[in-house]
């Protein structure tokens, strides 16, 4: 596999997700969100990053109002140039660059992280992960240490992505038929 079949992936899982109704949606993604919150790695978390779904990605709205009615810290990306920063979640959001959402009143935060949600368009079943393909989750995990957990629907999850060394795997990838760990 090369970087021209990680283009072909993409576009096909973006085109299939992008064709989910919203029931096909809001049924994965509570699937999704309910197998997280089960996790100890959910359980025992003080602080979680985790992003704003756009596109038909996995929403976590739900998981969000769980991990904030149990007092803990949500975090979300913010993207800034070349960089993805972290802000403390607001619900009063804005239109961030790359067409994604963000808290309209940042507050940046710096520190420890004890779970990162990360979005995928594709991940495999050795923990590899495919993005939109910027590098900005790559680069983020390279500096954190932090559990890696990647949300999808089951039809994200293939046998194998062609990966590049500066892929960042994850520790555990969540669908709603199955929770995966490495």
């Amino acid at each position: 596999m090369n970087m021209d079949d990680k283009r072909k992936i993409r576009k096909k899982m973006l085109s299939l997700r992008g064709n989910l109704k919203k029931k096909e949606v809001s049924s994965g993604s509570d699937a999704v969100c309910a197998r997280i919150m089960e996790l100890e790695e959910y359980k025992k978390a003080d602080s979680i990053f985790c992003y704003i779904a756009f596109r038909n990605e996995i929403s976590l709205s739900r998981l969000i109002t769980d991990a904030i009615i149990q007092g803990k810290k949500v975090y979300v990306p913010v993207v800034s140039g070349e960089d993805m920063l972290v802000a403390e979640y607001s619900d009063i959001l804005m239109d961030g660059e790359l067409g994604t959402v963000e808290p309209k009143d940042k507050v940046y935060y710096d520190g420890e992280i004890d779970l990162a949600i990360i979005p995928a368009t594709a991940c495999d079943r050795l923990g590899g992960r495919l993005g939109f393909g910027g590098g900005y989750y790559d680069k983020f995990l390279a500096k954190h240490k932090v559990t890696k957990l990647a949300a999808i629907y089951d039809f994200q999850l293939v046998d194998e992505l062609p990966l590049m060394p500066h892929d960042i795997l994850m520790d555990i990838v969540v669908c709603p038929g199955d929770v995966l760990r490495f």
